[in-house]
């Protein structure tokens, strides 16, 4: 897999028969997630500036010319203006650790929208998906620029934002009055794309190095515009994301200008999936032999009472030891939620926590929706069954 901070797998393979591609899959810092053996999937941590583990295997985006710090705001892109300044390919594309492309010869059974969904990522999962022993490369260097699926929304893009109860829609103008200042040719088709229903989400994406460094220097020229004009510095941890919710508008703009620009372009909309529990499957291993590790069981019910227990423990634990606190929850815990555990350790830099969702490693005993249950309401975990994940 690649899984290895040896620099090789990003060094220039391509030939004028086997261009070179390269899709980084942006994964979190706070969790292992199984990645696709596939030599095209370049795995990247995003925020790598802010990982404390030591020993981690996957590449960061913290090297070269990066702006890896504002990975908080900015989420995904970091990685992508990772990519764009610091390596060579014929062929860019941006993923995460939980959607990817489907290349399968079918189209896959849809659960919402136009993408496919899977419990986890397994060999299974990726044969399916087209991304194992029969992909195909010409799925991709047959087209100049491929994204994800639009879907038509039931609201228009403006409405959906400001109906959003952690979005403003004085941001959604103040992106639209940056688009006409400083690209006023895109404005027109910026108006209609965000007063419209058609949309291409998440920030999936496969192009020709020509308009990958074309749609990177719009969007970052974009979002360094709207830094100035927009103060962040009192918004919430899920409203500090707006850059990243900016280039997911931004992307969809980008292409339907190109489109409508330069008839000749080979573009293509492609099936992607979801992968409900990413999370790696191989045991739970401390970050360090010398760390003193310490498990809790919470749900977002139990956040408060965790808050206080995680504060009381830092605060009169040995600042010479490093402490692994593993949080052991489910899909269901809220990213406001583990946000709020993370930051009551903010100020304890010996102090690592990770959140561990038991989903995957729980559904193969017969009373996985019983023991889960415990880690979504109010009802108790299974410790025993908590035991067999180590």
């Amino acid at each position: 897999m690649n899984n290895s901070k040896d620099d090789s797998i990003l060094q220039y393979h391509g030939t004028p028969e086997n261009p070179d591609i390269k899709i980084f899959v942006s994964h979190r810092i706070d969790q292992e997630s199984e990645l696709i053996d596939n030599p095209i999937y370049i795995p990247v941590r995003s925020g790598a500036v802010f990982d404390k583990r030591t020993g981690v295997k996957l590449l960061g985006d913290d090297t070269g010319d990066n702006i890896c710090e504002k990975n908080k705001s900015y989420c995904e892109t970091t990685t992508q203006y990772w990519a764009w300044k610091n390596v060579e390919a014929d062929y860019y594309g941006l993923c995460h650790y939980r959607r990817y492309f489907s290349f399968a010869d079918e189209q896959l059974p849809v659960c919402e929208g136009n993408w496919a969904v899977f419990d986890i990522l397994d060999k299974t999962t990726i044969e399916k998906t087209g991304n194992g022993s029969t992909f195909d490369a010409k799925k991709i260097t047959d087209y100049d620029i491929i994204v994800g699926d639009k879907f038509t929304m039931p609201q228009t893009i403006y409405e959906q934002w400001d109906s959003a109860p952690f979005l403003y829609k004085e941001d959604l103008d103040c992106l639209l009055s940056i688009v006409k200042d400083l690209y006023p040719d895109f404005y027109e088709i910026a108006d209609e794309y965000i007063h419209g229903h058609l949309f291409y989400p998440c920030n999936l994406f496969i192009m020709k190095k020509k308009y990958f460094f074309e749609y990177s220097e719009f969007l970052f020229t974009i979002l360094a515009e709207a830094e100035k004009r927009i103060d962040i510095s009192k918004y919430t941890v899920v409203q500090t994301r707006l850059f990243g919710h900016f280039a997911e508008r931004l992307l969809g703009i980008w292409c339907v200008k190109k489109l409508q620009d330069d008839k000749s372009i080979k573009f293509k909309t492609q099936q992607w999936f979801f992968v409900k529990n990413p999370q790696s499957l191989a045991p739970v291993k401390p970050i360090s032999e010398n760390s003193v590790p310490l498990m809790f069981v919470c749900s977002d019910y139990y956040v408060p009472y965790c808050i206080t227990t995680l504060y009381s423990i830092a605060k009169n634990s040995d600042k010479n030891r490093s402490y692994d606190i593993l949080i052991l929850t489910s899909s269901a815990m809220t990213n406001e939620s583990k946000s709020l555990l993370t930051k009551a350790l903010a100020a304890y830099k010996n102090f690592m926590i990770r959140f561990i969702n038991v989903e995957p490693f729980l559904s193969q005993y017969p009373d996985y929706q019983r023991t889960i249950a415990g880690i979504v309401g109010e009802q108790r975990f299974d410790s025993l069954l908590m035991i067999r994940m180590f």
